[in-house]
């Protein structure tokens, strides 16, 4: 057995310990295969618009969209576009594809958690000592 080493991937970086098939699900090992990667299209919620804005917020790949994760892809989006930041549902089927699902089959109160990560990570506020008498 040849270790995912060998494959000659460029710009990607692996271990060298033996790998099978069983250690990733079936879109890693397809994105992992040369000449077989995976678009941001190919994600499930991502269509051509959703795939512009990434690109443009610099997530070339869905391995940079999985690594971030949704609320940072989000704020990358909302950085470019500040007119016209994410909504729920953009963040929700940024997390469905990272997910590998719909986004509205990620529970409410699942996508209400991230929004509230979105929402308190963009909000700018910090929290001030209480003043002193």
């Amino acid at each position: 057995m040849h270790s995912i080493c060998e494959a000659g991937t460029a710009n990607t970086h692996f271990s060298r310990r033996e790998t099978r098939a069983s250690d990733f699900d079936e879109q890693e090992i397809m994105m992992k295969v040369p000449g077989n990667e995976l678009k941001l299209t190919d994600m499930p919620n991502v269509g051509e618009g959703v795939a512009g804005l990434l690109v443009a917020a610099g997530i070339r790949s869905p391995q940079q969209l999985k690594r971030l994760g949704a609320v940072a892809a989000a704020i990358r989006i909302r950085n470019i576009r500040p007119q016209d930041p994410p909504c729920r549902s953009m963040l929700a089927g940024l997390e469905g594809a990272i997910r590998g699902m719909r986004w509205a089959t990620i529970p409410k109160v699942e996508r209400e958690a991230i929004w509230k990560e979105y929402e308190a990570r963009t909000s700018g506020r910090t929290v001030r000592a209480a003043a002193r008498p």
